[in-house]
């Protein structure tokens, strides 16, 4: 699982909007401008796979959230 990263190129998958990376938010404000997304909403659908928000407790079915970009660890 490769995780999200600011720093790196950002791709919308969307419409194919291209930033050379998201430290001052620009791609943010993008999904929140054009598509009506927040960075949360838009990592959950079109970056991580349901396999990769999943708990890491066995027992457990739940879907965790995002902290910054990343899976939550607990």
């Amino acid at each position: 699982m490769s995780f999200y990263n600011a720093k790196e190129t950002q791709l919308c998958k969307l419409c194919n909007f291209e930033i050379n990376h998201n430290k001052q938010g620009r791609f943010t404000s993008h999904l929140k401008l054009q598509h009506g997304l927040s960075l949360n909403d838009y990592l959950i659908q079109y970056f991580y796979t349901k396999n990769d928000l999943k708990c890491s407790y066995s027992l457990c079915e739940n879907a965790v959230g995002l902290r910054r970009g990343l899976p939550k660890k607990d």
